[in-house]
């Protein structure tokens, strides 16, 4: 039973992850292209 509740608890946080981790992939990608257009 405890076990549940901690996968439960993790999966919170990678709820409360995911928006952050998307942003900071957003951010990745558009320093990317800034390279690759830079390199152009």
């Amino acid at each position: 039973m405890e076990e549940a509740f901690a996968a439960i608890e993790r999966a919170d946080k990678v709820d409360e992850y995911e928006p952050l981790m998307n942003e900071a992939a957003d951010k990745l990608n558009d320093i990317l292209d800034m390279e690759a257009q830079a390199e152009a």
